[in-house]
């Protein structure tokens, strides 16, 4: 997977976001950079992002949260996956 601000960094950083996390939403509040990563080996099909909530004034802090998102329907990923129990609707 790699960064989509590394494979088209004008596209990415016109389309930054920054959004203020408040109290109580599960992770620390303040500003959050997310950023989205794509598979780029040429063999893959895997047709999912990876979205990545990180804090943005701190240098080097760890991923607060992340979000697996396929645009396929399910039946797809249990085919593709290794692990095919592991495809399922999102829950909240």
């Amino acid at each position: 997977m790699e960064a989509f601000d590394h494979i088209v960094p004008e596209i990415a950083r016109a389309e930054m976001r920054l959004p203020d996390v408040p109290e109580g939403a599960g992770v620390p509040p303040g500003r959050y950079l997310i950023r989205e990563y794509y598979c780029t080996e040429s063999e893959c099909d895997c047709r999912r992002v990876v979205v990545t909530l990180t804090p943005f004034d701190e240098k080097g802090a760890p991923v607060a949260a992340s979000l697996n998102f396929g645009w396929e329907r399910q039946k797809f990923y249990k085919k593709w996956s290794r692990v095919p129990d592991a495809w399922g609707p999102c829950r909240a």
